[in-house]
């Protein structure tokens, strides 16, 4: 079944939300590419997909949503994955104005397309973890009750500094499933991050582990290739795009095959 991302629907943010699929414990980053994932075993491996970026300029908010043709399996789960940008933070007394309207055109670009989950990619700096904590408190509002919602983090976020853990891990912020770790494209931490890896495995958020690995930045896969199995979430991704060969060689990395066999034909 081909699907493109923007297709629309008609979702009620206000709606309740009924959870039907469970998570997979292996998905998939889709990002800026014309990708055909149609071979993936849906009864193992989600996708998670850019829905669009959203750009936060002062008291401006702009949407860019995503143009590549995405196509997925039957059945397959399915993660809406917001990449948020902040140029300036919103000027005094708009935080929470700002917010709000980033954390609605999210919601209304996300549920436009039938997903299973929400995902926010933001890699906020120091000044920016407040205005970020606030989008995680209007974006509860904004999406429909029991709608699963993620977020990645930089791998030091897991590793010492733990800002985003001690928020998540309150009541306050009970829609957040899961937050994803990512080993990679690391910049100047990368050695020191991977030094910590061999010797202790991330922190758990909300008590789940998960980690982000890349396939063309494999050292972090080889660090934790042996203990893959205590993790709840294994998301990864392929910035070249993903094709027959780097499902293959994902699969073989991890250990799990991603593929059925009589789905090859599709690429």
């Amino acid at each position: 079944m081909a699907v493109l991302v923007c297709a629309s629907t008609n979702t009620s943010a206000s709606a309740v939300f009924a959870v039907e699929t469970p998570i997979p414990r292996v998905m998939l980053w889709s990002w800026q590419k014309i990708e055909d994932l149609r071979s993936v075993d849906a009864k193992k491996v989600g996708v998670a997909f850019l829905v669009g970026r959203f750009i936060v300029d002062g008291n401006q908010v702009d949407c860019q949503p995503r143009l590549s043709r995405l196509q997925l399996p039957s059945g397959c789960y399915r993660e809406a994955v917001a990449r948020v940008e902040v140029k300036s933070l919103p000027l005094d007394g708009n935080f929470s104005k700002v917010s709000t309207e980033l954390a609605e055109k999210i919601a209304q670009l996300t549920l436009r397309s039938k997903v299973d989950a929400v995902q926010i990619d933001f890699d906020a700096r120091q000044n920016q973890r407040q205005f970020y904590l606030q989008l995680l408190r209007d974006l509860q509002k904004a999406l429909p009750q029991g709608m699963t919602v993620s977020t990645t983090a930089l791998a030091s976020w897991s590793q010492g500094d733990t800002w985003l853990k001690e928020a998540v891990d309150q009541v306050q912020y009970g829609n957040i499933d899961h937050v994803v770790p990512m080993f990679f494209t690391m910049g100047a931490g990368q050695s020191k991050a991977l030094q910590l890896l061999k010797s202790r495995l991330p922190l758990t958020f909300n008590n789940k582990l998960a980690i982000g690995l890349s396939l063309t930045d494999s050292g972090a896969i080889s660090v934790v290739a042996q203990r893959l199995s205590r993790f709840n979430h294994i998301y990864l991704f392929c910035s070249p795009g993903w094709n027959r060969e780097s499902l293959n060689e994902a699969g073989k990395l991890i250990d799990i095959k991603l593929t059925e066999e009589n789905k090859i034909g599709h690429f």
